[in-house]
């Protein structure tokens, strides 16, 4: 899967913690990050019916991110989402 540098969902460079997701081990700063990714992804595959995901584009920080998704050569999916401090969904609206 295609995602940013550094975190795969705050960008962020320092820690060390490591995930596998969807059979590709995956870098984060913290468990909370991996654990909203993680979170993150599956609602992605819930609202979509995707069973893979190739590429994650996130713009934004901790007061909400716009995420842009995509599966094979579909359109992609873009969405609004926020989440707590444990790392659970807070908001995720679809952006038309």
């Amino acid at each position: 899967m295609k995602v940013q540098s550094g975190c795969a969902i705050c960008g962020s460079t320092w820690g060390d913690y490591w995930r596998e997701i969807d059979g590709e081990r995956m870098f984060f700063c913290c468990e909370i990050c991996a654990d909203e990714f993680e979170n993150m992804l599956r609602e992605i595959k819930k609202r979509t019916g995707w069973r893979e995901i190739d590429e994650i584009k996130i713009e934004g920080d901790y007061r909400g991110r716009v995420v842009s998704a995509k599966s094979g050569d579909g359109p992609s999916y873009k969405f609004v989402v926020r989440f707590d401090s444990k790392g659970a969904i807070q908001k995720f609206e679809e952006v038309k």
